[in-house]
């Protein structure tokens, strides 16, 4: 899958493991990007906590919990189908 990514992280590659937002900073280190200009589309409370501590936007999904606990986020949707450029556009319009 590397040909489709120009980073990959995961969470053997911190030290400290979501809630802490050092997953999500790697990552975007890794992309040479500010933390604002990125996007985390979780559906974990721990990994929707960590991406806003990274300063990031969240969209969540809600494929674990439900969306009203979703509330947190930057946006959320039922599920990846609600995932639209223009939701995506939105997002960073905010």
């Amino acid at each position: 899958m590397d040909e489709y990514f120009q980073a990959v992280v995961c969470g053997d590659d911190v030290t400290n493991g979501k809630p802490a937002p050092d997953v999500f900073l790697l990552a975007a280190e890794k992309l040479e990007l500010p933390a604002g200009d990125c996007l985390v589309i979780e559906d974990a409370h721990a990994g929707i906590e960590a991406a806003l501590r990274a300063g990031m936007r969240v969209l969540a999904v809600a494929t674990t919990n439900p969306l009203a606990e979703l509330h947190m986020a930057t946006d959320a949707v039922e599920s990846l189908a609600g995932v639209t450029p223009a939701r995506l556009a939105a997002i960073f319009s905010k």
